[in-house]
């Protein structure tokens, strides 16, 4: 992932890795998986215009924190 200097969002994403980390603690499928060939990967919206994209390790109960970046670059890795 990208370094972020802008303090508010660096909260931003640290809260919104902290949610994510909670709520797929009890539901792995809450958050919605991405189109193919990224089919591996769920997303969530930080701010206005940015993704969190993500990976579920659910044979070790880890998240996996691949990119932030905005949503219209987001979906072209």
């Amino acid at each position: 992932m990208k370094k972020v200097k802008d303090k508010q969002s660096q909260e931003n994403i640290k809260s919104k890795m902290v949610e994510i980390a909670n709520t797929v603690e009890f539901n792995p499928d809450h958050y919605k998986n991405l189109k193919k060939p990224m089919q591996k990967y769920k997303r969530s919206h930080v701010n206005n215009s940015f993704v969190l994209i993500f990976r579920i390790d659910e044979e070790n109960k880890k998240v996996i924190f691949f990119d932030y970046s905005h949503h219209d670059s987001s979906y072209k890795k």
